[in-house]
C-alpha cells in the first residue's frame, strides 16, 4: 500500500506546484500588460510586490481612471476571490442619487439611502438588472433610451459585473471580472467601450472641474 499512498502524494504535489506555476505565469504576464497599458496612456503605474498585483491610476479622456485587482471575501466568508477592477469616474453635480447594474454588485450597495426601485418601461431593460434610486422621478427622466442603450454595451459584456452609480457630487461606472486582463487588446477594448458608454451616462456639466490625476502616494512610480 505504501507506492499508493506516494501516488496520491505525487498526484497532488503536481497539482499543486502545476496550479502555483500558472497563476504566477497569469501574475506576471498581467503585470506586463498593465505596465503597457499604463505607459500607453499616460498613467501612474503602481508595480505591487513580487507576488502582487499591479495598479494603475490616471486619467483616460474626460474621466478619473483606475484598474486593480481586488480581493473581496465570499459572501459565506469561508473564502476569497480575485477580480479585475475598472472604474471611470467624474465629479458631476447631481440632484439625486441611485444606482443601476447587473451581477452581484447590488450587495455593494448596502452603505447608499437608496430606498425607491421600479423597473423601467423600456425594451431595452433586462429582467436580471437592478436599479435603486432617492428619487423614481428623477431616476425615471435620467434614464434616457439613449442613456440604456449606452448602460448596456457596457452590461452585456461576458464574464463579468457592472455598475454605474451616483450620489450628490460623483458619478462612476464600476466594471470588474474574474479574468486577469492578460490579453492587450481585450483590456483597450473594455476601457474605450466604457469610455464611450461614461461620455452618455456621465452629465459632463461644464461647470464641473476636469479630472485630475490624484498626487501619487509614496511607492507609485511614472510608467515606463
Amino acid at each position: 500500500m505504501n507506492w499508493l499512498w506516494f501516488l496520491l502524494w505525487f498526484v497532488l504535489s503536481a497539482f499543486v506546484l502545476g496550479a502555483f506555476v500558472w497563476s504566477t505565469r497569469i501574475l506576471f504576464r498581467q503585470k506586463k500588460v498593465w505596465a503597457a497599458f499604463s505607459k500607453a496612456h499616460g498613467m501612474t503605474l503602481t508595480p505591487g510586490a513580487f507576488m502582487g498585483s499591479p495598479q494603475v491610476q490616471g486619467v483616460y479622456g474626460d474621466f478619473r481612471f483606475s484598474l486593480v485587482s481586488e480581493e473581496q471575501r465570499a459572501a459565506d466568508a469561508r473564502g476569497a476571490r480575485f477580480r479585475s477592477v475598472v472604474e471611470l469616474h467624474r465629479q458631476v453635480p447631481m440632484a439625486f442619487s441611485g444606482a443601476v447594474g447587473f451581477g452581484d454588485l447590488e450587495q455593494q450597495l448596502g452603505g447608499l439611502d437608496l430606498p425607491a426601485t421600479f423597473i423601467p418601461q423600456s425594451p431595452i431593460w433586462k429582467p436580471n438588472w437592478f436599479l435603486r434610486t432617492s428619487d423614481s422621478g428623477k431616476m425615471a427622466s435620467y434614464l434616457t433610451e439613449e442613456r440604456l442603450k449606452a448602460l448596456e454595451s457596457v452590461l452585456r459584456i461576458k464574464a463579468a459585473s457592472s455598475l454605474l452609480v451616483f450620489d450628490g457630487m460623483n458619478i462612476l461606472l464600476r466594471f470588474e471580472t474574474s479574468d486577469a486582463l492578460t490579453d492587450g487588446r481585450k483590456l483597450e477594448a473594455i476601457v474605450k467601450r466604457m469610455a464611450e458608454a461614461a461620455r452618455i451616462l456621465f452629465p459632463l456639466d461644464v461647470s464641473a472641474p476636469p479630472p485630475e490625476e490624484s498626487t501619487p502616494e509614496p511607492g507609485l512610480i511614472p510608467a515606463g
